[in-house]
């Protein structure tokens, strides 16, 4: 799809990154979809247009979700939708110190998935006009 949203997915379990790559490209979605953080970090920097980044918090080995999309935000401004299998305070407070963009829980409601990724887009286009009449002239 030409005019397609590019959404960066970033998950450790091959199974729901079939399934989710699905899911967002059944919604009119472009997906890159990549399951470690370093490679996240790898695609942000290359990627010449990601939309939104959907991050897994738990990515297993190596770099966690939280870290990855910290270091994707110091170069761009991207807004980051996180993904995980449990809902704690504690995990959404972490969250909520990286971005504001969200959190979906992994609980296999395609609806709810859509739903949170293109609000994401929307209040960052809205937050991305806002800074533009901020700016003098």
């Amino acid at each position: 799809m030409p005019d397609a949203k590019t959404v960066l997915l970033v998950e450790d379990e091959e199974f729901l990154i079939i399934l989710q790559t699905d899911w967002l490209e059944r919604l009119g979605f472009n997906v890159i979809a990549v399951s470690s953080g370093e490679k996240a970090i790898e695609v942000a920097q290359t990627a010449p247009v990601i939309d939104l980044v959907l991050m897994d918090i738990n990515l297993g080995h190596g770099m966690s979700g939280l870290e990855a999309a910290s270091t994707i935000l110091k170069d761009r401004d991207i807004p980051v939708v996180f993904l995980s299998s449990h809902m704690g305070e504690e995990i959404m407070e972490e969250t909520k110190k990286i971005t504001p963009y969200g959190y979906v829980v992994k609980d296999g409601d395609m609806t709810a998935l859509g739903i949170r990724v293109k609000k994401a887009m929307k209040l960052h286009e809205t937050r991305g006009g806002l800074k533009e009449k901020k700016k003098p002239l």
